[in-house]
């Protein structure tokens, strides 16, 4: 799944409006997402830890791209208000369910 967020939405008002879609649905506690997060500007590596291990990496034009898992929506949606509660804009968002048995890469929040 991609979605991409408008210039002026924030990270919080982006998440919001797919909640409201039905589009991040998520019940059986056993199912995990990858993610993957692009953010406009760059995040220091050092703030892994604070996003929960993510992986951070930069794209050519400067922005920032997180990647990992998260165990469920509330883990999701508190990063996402961590992210802008830091003033960082959304540029996209993309989550795949994975079988948390399987799930190998990433560190789970």
């Amino acid at each position: 799944m991609f979605l991409s967020a408008s210039p002026e939405q924030t990270v919080l008002e982006f998440y919001q409006s797919s909640l409201s879609e039905g589009i991040h649905s998520l019940k059986e506690s056993q199912i995990m997402q990858s993610i993957e997060i692009r953010v406009k500007g760059q995040i220091d590596r050092d703030w892994s830890d604070w996003i929960g291990g993510l992986v951070i990496s930069y794209t050519d034009e400067g922005n920032t791209i997180l990647t990992g898992q998260v165990r469920d929506q509330a883990a999701l949606y508190g990063l996402l208000e961590k992210l802008s509660n830091v003033g960082m804009q959304l540029l996209s968002f993309t989550s795949q369910r994975t079988d948390a048995s399987t799930a190998k890469e990433g560190r789970k929040m």
